[in-house]
């Protein structure tokens, strides 16, 4: 009986998602100044951009080579790491952005990028952006 009733308690945590849940990235990201996007599709690709100027995705060319531009998640961390991957079809080279994420709701998450190299490890009020799910 005790085991019982220990497996209904548990149950339900099991079956909690996490905030940091991948599919929670999915969809596209307005900036709250409208000036710019990022979208995470199911297939791993991203784009991003101004809204008249989107680039990324599966196949594109930037400075005259074939490009694809996906993401990485990595949920266990806290805040999220998220890294932003340009890959030359050619070479196979890689560059990566290194981000940070976090969830202030479903639908409203706050980003932070860096291109040098260097993942930012805490929030900067100057740096960050705010995105809303758009709907």
């Amino acid at each position: 009986m005790k085991k019982f009733l220990l497996l209904l308690i548990a149950i339900p945590f099991l079956s909690l998602t996490t905030i940091n849940d991948r599919d929670q990235f999915i969809g596209k990201w307005i900036d709250e100044k409208e000036k710019g996007f990022i979208e995470f599709d199911k297939e791993g690709y991203v784009m991003l951009g101004s809204l008249d100027d989107p680039y990324g995705g599966k196949d594109f060319v930037i400075n005259g080579k074939r490009v694809s531009m996906t993401y990485q998640i990595f949920e266990e961390t806290t805040p999220i790491q998220l890294d932003i991957i340009l890959t030359e079809f050619e070479s196979g080279k890689q560059k990566k952005m290194l981000c940070i994420a976090q969830f202030i709701s479903d639908d409203k998450m706050r980003l932070q990028m860096d291109v040098t190299g260097n993942r930012p490890t805490e929030f900067n009020e100057e740096k960050q952006v705010y995105f809303n799910r758009e709907l």
